[in-house]
């Protein structure tokens, strides 16, 4: 009977030892540090992509930058910033052009009001807009900040991935 359980014991622990070396390694800055590029979020250095934005579509930062305080705390003030920035800017742009759809040439107050009231509504998402690219700037050099180097056995193996600046 013990010979059975040392048996069974000795099959467990060496099952259990490949299955903990198989454990995924820790996010590098290599593997994981994440870059904007044109409307692209990308992580690492082979550049996958990991979100991207458009016309009324903001990514959810914040899930991107998990494990880092700081990061998570910029990524919530862009997640916030970002899709109202959008959403005042539209709302700005169509009242200025609003009134140049009318056919009367002469021009109501009504009509000067809506102008007034897009260009104030535009320049206030401008402002939304730097203020959502700062965080976003931000929470990505937290988020890189905190990311362990790369082993030193896998930093010169590496041939880099990143693409050179254009000009």
């Amino acid at each position: 009977m013990k010979r059975a359980t040392l048996l069974v014991l000795a099959v467990a622990l060496s099952a259990a030892r490949p299955a903990a070396a198989q454990e995924p390694a820790a996010c590098t800055y290599d593997a994981c540090a994440l870059r904007v590029e044109d409307n692209r979020i990308v992580r690492g250095a082979r550049g996958a992509q990991v979100a991207r934005w458009g016309l009324f579509q903001t990514p959810e930062l914040t899930s991107l930058v998990q494990g880092s305080a700081q990061a998570e705390e910029h990524a919530r003030i862009f997640d916030r910033t970002a899709p109202r920035a959008q959403w005042v800017s539209l709302a700005g742009a169509l009242l200025l052009v609003a009134p140049r759809l009318n056919d009367d040439r002469h021009t109501s107050d009504v009509e000067l009001g809506a102008v007034i009231s897009g260009a104030a509504l535009t320049l206030y998402g401008a402002t939304l807009q730097v203020r959502a690219q700062r965080a976003l700037s931000r929470a990505v050099w937290w988020y890189n900040r905190d990311l362990p180097p790369a082993p030193p056995s896998a930093q010169g193996s590496a041939p880099s991935a990143v693409p050179a600046p254009r000009h």
